[in-house]
């Protein structure tokens, strides 16, 4: 009866040790899939946008390219800080290589699905996503759109990482100091311990000089 609960016990642990690998390969496998097709939407609204701001005002192309950047790095940023935050697969520093690897996937995955989809918006008539070809979307552009994608997403996800852990142990040690009893008086500077002194008796040394009755020191 004892062996076969043994067994029991631990094919119920085998199998929900199997259960949560399962459940993260999921959430890993969801997590890079849904921050591909966020951070692809981001990449081609905002070149969309960005043809359309520079057929109107032509003069401000630097300004506009600008602009289109620092969003695309920004929404990538806010949403490794969301990640390092509110993941709890992707939160600790433990699993920092586990958010490296989703966002590197996603990164690809949308350098290559915003240069296609940016090329194949360009063929709508009155639409300029880009002005280049389909072999420069795919090669030069993609890896560009990486970059712009994986460094800022694992960088701040990455330094709010650090922070978080810098506060948890700055709690932590707060919270040791409070918890720890004083010992002493710290306005006085010397111990607490009100108890009374024993006071130890003098002990004679028999070989000092003995006096008799009279008052005469015998010589030694």
């Amino acid at each position: 009866m004892t062996s076969w609960a043994k067994n029991a016990a631990g094919s119920t642990g085998g199998w929900a040790s199997r259960l949560t690998a399962s459940r993260s390969a999921a959430d890993s496998q969801s997590s890079w899939r849904i921050r591909a097709i966020g951070m692809t939407a981001v990449h081609v609204v905002v070149r969309v946008l960005l043809g359309f701001a520079i057929v109107q005002w032509p003069l401000q192309g630097v300004v506009s390219r600008t602009i289109g950047f620092v969003v695309v790095i920004a929404v990538a940023a806010w949403w490794g800080v969301r990640d390092a935050r509110s993941e709890p697969e992707l939160q600790d520093d433990e699993s920092a290589p586990v958010a490296t690897i989703v966002w590197l996937k996603a990164a690809v995955v949308t350098g290559f699905a915003s240069g296609l989809l940016c090329w194949l918006v360009t063929l709508i008539p009155g639409v300029l996503a880009t002005q280049n070809g389909l072999f420069f979307e795919l090669t030069s552009g993609a890896a560009f759109t990486i970059l712009a994608v994986f460094l800022p997403a694992v960088a701040a996800g990455g330094l709010t990482r650090l922070l978080l852990r810098l506060k948890s142990r700055s709690g932590t040690d707060d919270n040791r100091t409070a918890a720890a009893p004083a010992d002493h008086d710290d306005s006085t500077g010397y111990d607490s311990d009100d108890a009374a002194t024993s006071v130890i008796p003098r002990v004679e040394d028999p070989r000092d000089a003995r006096t008799d009755d009279s008052g005469w020191s015998a010589p030694r």
